[in-house]
């Protein structure tokens, strides 16, 4: 995408004034919701201290209708001993919430588009390496009997990849709602970018019954979804969640559309599908045996959650291109940052553009031609998270670490 010289942010002079925070009343649909607070909201919550089972659906029925300060929601919800947590919305009474049918065993659920963003050999075998040292320390993956010791394991397929966005894409290991069952058998990360949740990471119990339960499931992929989403908005973010459900056993991948983003009266669930129809990527654990069996599904998992990573910072970084835009048409003149978001916004679509274009070279049997594409996906990111407007502070320290620090005695 190349700057627009039409655009009257690109036209008019420059100011340095930062970017404005985001605001509560962002667009005629948010202001249109009615707001909660004080008596009010206590009120609701009363209400669901004498209808507990319900108590998840109608956190998300009062999301769908209210502005309301969650903090404190979360505090009164503590005063009341409101054991709330996502993990425990059932697939039949939230599927109808979002346009599908609870009996129809999660058959109904549209596809959408994934793919596997090449790696490069380097980088893949530094994923290898952490793999290694993890299993040294947790022991293999087959012989977990804890969600603690999946979760920090599982980690070694992704902290080298996020590691690349230089904090612009971090991880806040959090659920939604804080509730009991939550922190005993599912673990949840929200990956931000610029402060707007844009992929979620949940990990579900060591054992899974059945279908059942599967899509129980993913009904804490909907709730947890259709919550970050409703945060998003409050803070002025309209992005797509990209949600990674791993059981231990595979990665599946969905897309959460809020119905502000589908223009509809409901939101909207995809799962994603590779060109070659598979619906998940399957985890396989090394034995001696099958090595090469261990890599290619290991890079299998480490490329698809590259792509989610990849669009899931490109979508933050259209976000606030748009605000950028927004905000420059409102005042009457350019800003400093607008051409900064789209230049790093066009850099990241390059790099997506490279790793997909990896992928199919190596698939044709064309690998040095693939091996290019792959080192030009980490150069485009690399200048994208250079060009990119640094929201909060760098964190980058080893620049500090010298030879000369090294061998000092310390």
């Amino acid at each position: 995408m190349e700057i627009d010289s039409t655009d009257p942010a690109a036209l008019s002079p420059v100011t340095d004034s930062p970017d404005p925070p985001p605001t509560k009343q962002r667009s005629n649909s948010q202001s249109s919701q009615k707001s909660l607070s004080g008596k009010d909201l206590i009120i609701q919550v009363s209400r669901m201290v004498k209808d507990r089972e319900r108590a998840e659906l109608i956190v998300l029925e009062l999301m769908e209708e209210y502005n309301f300060d969650f903090q404190e929601f979360k505090r009164l919800l503590k005063d009341n001993d409101l054991e709330v947590s996502f993990s425990r919305v059932r697939y039949k009474d939230i599927a109808p919430k979002i346009g599908l049918q609870p009996y129809s065993d999660g058959l109904d659920i549209p596809t959408f588009p994934i793919f596997r963003a090449r790696l490069s050999n380097d980088l893949f075998r530094k994923i290898l390496e952490d793999i290694q040292l993890f299993t040294f320390q947790y022991r293999p993956l087959s012989l977990h009997d804890t969600e603690d010791a999946r979760s920090r394991f599982l980690s070694a397929y992704f902290n080298r990849i996020v590691g690349l966005f230089s904090g612009l894409l971090y991880n806040t290991p959090e659920s939604m709602l804080e509730g009991k069952i939550t922190s005993k058998g599912r673990i949840e990360y929200q990956f931000k970018t610029f402060g707007g949740v844009t992929v979620l990471f949940i990990e579900v119990k060591l054992l899974i019954g059945g279908l059942s339960e599967r899509l129980d499931c993913i009904a804490q992929v909907i709730a947890e979804a259709d919550a970050c989403a409703w945060m998003n908005f409050q803070q002025g973010f309209r992005v797509p969640i990209i949600a990674v459900l791993c059981d231990g056993k595979s990665f599946t991948f969905f897309k959460f559309l809020d119905r502000r983003q589908t223009r509809t009266a409901s939101p909207r669930l995809f799962i994603g599908q590779f060109p070659n129809g598979d619906l998940e990527q399957v985890i396989v654990g090394m034995t001696g045996a099958n090595a090469m069996n261990f890599f290619y599904h290991s890079r299998s998992i480490c490329e698809s959650l590259f792509y989610v990573f990849l669009t899931g910072y490109r979508c933050g970084l259209e976000a606030h291109w748009d605000r950028s835009v927004e905000t420059a048409k409102k005042q009457g003149h350019g800003r400093q940052s607008t051409p900064m978001w789209q230049k790093a916004m066009h850099l990241a679509g390059n790099a997506i553009d490279s790793a997909k274009l990896a992928c199919a070279q190596w698939e044709e049997g064309h690998v040095e031609e693939s091996k290019k594409s792959a080192e030009n996906v980490l150069e485009c990111l690399a200048r994208s998270v250079d060009e990119a407007p640094r929201v909060h502070p760098s964190f980058e320290f080893m620049q500090f670490f010298t030879q000369e620090f090294a061998d000092m005695n310390v």
